[in-house]
């Protein structure tokens, strides 16, 4: 069939999607018979006696009909205020820090001492003289 302008390819449109998911909603709502309740009741009693029985997908599908399902996970990008930084007087600064008041601010408490040299550390010794020796 050659293409006409103005005429669609699909008169009668898309399918429905819907068509499934009505028919489950109609089944469900029907009323057992025999418990004389509303099927979806008796489902919905079936999913939670399972997740009592410790039934892990079970237990899921209820969580996730009580307080939804969780938010995925976002990863913030720009200022992190809530970060842990560990400083100490004379601490030399850290790209940019130096300008930055939130880590100087009046009642910070220093998280760790500042750094002592340990015994025997040739910090302060000048290079080539570790073994005492003169290397020239």
């Amino acid at each position: 069939m050659p293409f006409v302008k103005g005429q669609s390819g699909n008169p009668a449109g898309r399918a429905s999607e819907a068509l499934f998911t009505n028919a489950i909603r109609k089944a469900a709502l029907t009323v057992d018979k025999a418990a004389k309740r509303r099927k979806l009741e008796l489902i919905a009693e079936k999913l939670v006696e399972k997740a009592i029985e410790g039934d892990n997908w079970c237990i899921g599908q209820v969580g996730d009909r009580l307080d939804g399902k969780p938010k995925e996970r976002q990863e913030h990008v720009g200022l992190m205020d809530h970060a842990i930084r560990i400083i100490w007087p004379g601490m030399p600064p850290i790209g940019n820090e130096g300008s930055d008041t939130r880590i100087q601010a009046a009642g910070s408490i220093p998280a760790l001492p500042p750094p002592q040299a340990e015994m025997g550390d040739d910090c302060d010794a000048p290079p080539g003289a570790e073994d005492g020796g003169d290397d020239q």
